[in-house]
């Protein structure tokens, strides 16, 4: 499956310039099937590439650090003084026991991301190893910290209209209101 997702192939001219994007494309799509903690671990390495004695064929090697599937296990919100943590719940598409993957993370936080209440989000899986989860599996926690945005703003402007003479105007802007995001 990893070949079919990468620029060069079986049969065909390497393209080096292409390798690197190869190889970040491996482990999207490993953490795309649930190996969220997947890595290649000798990305760097100047072996990676060994060809023939007359260089007319190169091979590919890559040490594939999989790691377990991940599935999802609960939340933690940290950063959240105003907002409940019913907010976090509402945005969150996942079931416990559900496999975890890269996109679903990308997505959870866009949707916290959306509310417009948060100044930045961000989202560290943390895998329990202390609880076992079937073979080559895992549970994971999200630990999602956030920084809240003002919930409130007072607009106020002096002005003056030759028609009407002196003006005051004044906007008062309310979000989160009771905590939840409204």
């Amino acid at each position: 499956e990893i070949k079919k997702v990468i620029f060069n192939k079986v049969g065909s001219p390497l393209n080096v310039l292409r390798l690197d994007s190869d190889i970040d494309e491996i482990e999207r799509f490993l953490k795309s099937q649930g190996y969220l903690f997947a890595k290649i671990k000798n990305k760097d390495s100047e072996n990676i590439i060994t060809y023939n004695t007359n260089y007319s064929s190169a091979s590919l090697f890559l040490e594939i650090e999989l790691g377990k599937k991940s599935y999802f296990n609960a939340f933690y919100v940290s950063g959240n003084i105003k907002t409940k943590d019913q907010v976090f719940q509402r945005e969150l598409n996942l079931k416990i026991g559900e496999l975890l993957t890269w996109e679903k993370l990308n997505q959870f936080m866009d949707r916290i991301s959306s509310t417009g209440l948060f100044k930045e989000v961000k989202i560290y899986p943390r895998p329990l190893e202390s609880v076992p989860y079937g073979n080559g599996s895992q549970l994971v926690d999200l630990v999602v910290e956030v920084a809240e945005r003002d919930f409130s703003t007072l607009e106020l402007g002096p002005g003056f209209r030759t028609d009407l003479g002196l003006r005051l105007t004044a906007k008062f802007k309310l979000i989160n209101v009771s905590g939840l995001g409204r």
